[in-house]
């Protein structure tokens, strides 16, 4: 197996790992459930097992009952007891208050603020000083002020883009960190250093190493380089596994639990691609490139299903993937040798084969001639009886003498072969004549 076929093969036996572990443990499921990892049954049963996460619907509806109770019966009382609190009573001597009004008014605003709207797109939770009691959906909800806490985050899928956006990222060169008042490579605000990963080295066989000596114009991209990447992942808070509960038990809680999955995710998931890149050269990476970010994500998703965040499996990996600017001069040159050369043996092929096909032109062309010829001699011979021998002669003698010279050359073949010249010497001599 070659040094390629190995790096691919390494990224396929991770990939089937992982799915074993995330979607499929190859066991049969029961009928009407789809197949699970290994892993997902395992933290199913720990949240079943797990009472923290236990749902106490029933509670939460007897407390809001309660509550809705005792403010009705409240405001009973007041108005009922109005006679004696209705009269201003006066703390100071330039301050009174009429004590049922107040009342009144205190009840209506903490009703007011105990009425809490959960978004169609919020995933949600209402706890009882921490104990999960019910996971409301969209709509109008009554929480009671001071005794349940709704928690609530967004259920959208998020797209980030790390480092950061592509006219974020602060490249600087040693020569220009060098001349920085501040120093360094240390980015201005609003931007944000780039990604740095070492990429593996190429394990090769005897043969693979003895047959890469050989070649003069291998490629730069196949060894242990220092790379610049960017990549993306697209998330979301988990609603399975006690879905918002889990997060704000292993996350955050409050209105920090989107900032703090981002964070979350910057640094599980820089080490998750680092891990994969060193076990892979940067050309076998672009080379398998899809495999990569499928494996990519199923890693991301393992690192984090713990913590209650669900990765798109379809929708994380590598945006870019940017060796240093020696290396990528010395890839332009590797390539554009191989296209000279290539050119090169294109050029003298193409004149190879325009001499050899004018070479069968002219040997067809003069084939044709004689053929013709042939036919022609043969064709006297055949009207005049004459010898085949004095034929030739004929008109040999017949083209020679129809150029114009003044010298005529002889067979020794006697007179029968001047009978056949007679023609073509009446025609020499007119034309000497015209000429003189």
């Amino acid at each position: 197996m070659t040094w390629r076929d190995d790096a691919k093969q390494d990224l396929v036996t991770q990939r089937g790992e992982l799915q074993h572990i995330l979607i499929d443990d190859g066991q049969t499921p029961p009928p009407g459930e789809p197949p699970k990892g290994s892993m997902v049954k395992q933290l199913e049963q720990e949240t079943q097992q797990d009472r923290t996460y236990l749902l106490r619907s029933r509670l939460y509806w007897t407390v809001v009952t309660s509550y809705l109770i005792f403010q009705l019966l409240a405001a009973g009382l007041v108005l009922w007891l109005s006679g004696g609190l209705s009269s201003a009573i006066s703390l100071w001597e330039m301050f009174s208050m009429n004590i049922g009004l107040l009342l009144l008014i205190l009840q209506a605003a903490h009703l007011i603020a105990s009425l809490r709207m959960v978004r169609v797109d919020d995933l949600a939770g209402i706890d009882f000083y921490g104990r999960p009691l019910f996971a409301p959906k969209t709509g109008l909800y009554v929480v009671p002020l001071f005794l349940l806490t709704l928690t609530t985050a967004s259920r959208n899928y998020k797209d980030v883009r790390f480092p950061g956006p592509a006219d974020k990222i602060f490249r600087v060169s040693e020569a220009v960190q060098a001349q920085r008042p501040e120093g360094g490579d240390m980015p201005p605000e609003g931007s944000v250093r780039p990604i740095f990963v070492t990429t593996g080295e190429p394990r090769l066989g005897d043969s693979e190493r003895k047959e890469r000596r050989k070649e003069e114009d291998s490629n730069p991209l196949d060894e242990q380089l220092n790379i610049e990447i960017a990549y993306f992942v697209r998330y979301r808070p988990n609603e399975a596994h006690g879905g918002i509960f889990r997060l704000t038990r292993s996350v955050a809680r409050g209105g920090v639990i989107d900032e703090t999955i981002q964070n979350l995710m910057r640094e599980q998931s820089e080490r998750d691609v680092k891990a994969l890149i060193a076990r892979q050269t940067t050309a076998t990476t672009i080379e398998n490139l899809a495999l990569f970010n499928e494996v990519f994500a199923l890693k991301l998703q393992e690192s984090i299903l713990r913590l209650g965040v669900q990765v798109d499996l379809r929708g994380a990996g590598l945006d870019d993937i940017n060796a240093s600017r020696e290396t990528n001069t010395a890839q332009a040159n590797v390539a554009r040798a191989r296209f000279t050369r290539q050119k090169t043996v294109i050029d003298a092929d193409a004149e190879m084969q325009k001499r050899i096909r004018e070479g069968r032109g002219a040997a067809e062309a003069e084939r044709l001639r004689l053929e013709a010829l042939a036919k022609g001699y043969k064709k006297i011979v055949d009207s005049t009886e004459a010898a085949g021998e004095a034929v030739i002669a004929s008109e040999t003698a017949k083209a020679a003498l129809s150029e114009k010279t003044d010298t005529l050359v002889l067979g020794t073949g006697g007179v029968e072969q001047l009978f056949g010249l007679v023609k073509a010497g009446q025609g020499m001599l007119q034309r000497q004549k015209e000429d003189t």
